[in-house]
């Protein structure tokens, strides 16, 4: 690959994650879901995809330490979107799951992801979203 293909890949890469930020960001006040940032959001999308997961699997999965996500869920659990409870088997495993709060923030959050694929992708010919999957595919290996 040419380094001006590079450059231009990484460029494009770059402002479509912005644009999607951007578009979150915005649409967030729109949903009722302004008071959390984006760092709580995404932790709320991975509780909601991860049911009844320890800290320690949530760490793992957002790419921190235990004690950063554990800054986070005191933060969520604040904000009433996430409660602690202890497991059935083992009382020093500590889980996290979503309030009915945190539900309805994640369902919200799902629709924007949904509102922005669409927006992205309506664009393209059937055909080429067909190529775009099979070449994200292929890049995500």
């Amino acid at each position: 690959m040419s380094k001006e293909l590079g450059k231009e890949f990484y460029h494009l890469i770059y402002r479509l994650n912005s644009d999607l930020m951007i578009f979150e960001l915005e649409h967030m006040k729109e949903e009722s879901i302004e008071q959390l940032t984006l760092h709580e959001i995404h932790t709320i999308e991975n509780i909601g995809h991860l049911e009844d997961r320890t800290m320690s699997e949530l760490a793992r999965k957002a790419g921190v330490k235990q004690s950063t996500m554990t800054v986070m869920i005191n933060k969520l659990i604040m904000k009433n979107f996430v409660e602690r409870y202890g497991d059935s088997l083992d009382r020093r495993v500590i889980k996290v799951r979503l309030t009915e709060k945190g539900e309805r923030a994640h369902q919200m959050h799902d629709i924007l992801h949904q509102k922005v694929t669409n927006q992205w992708l309506e664009n393209l010919e059937v055909e080429e979203c067909d190529c775009l999957m099979k070449v994200l595919r292929k890049m995500m290996k």
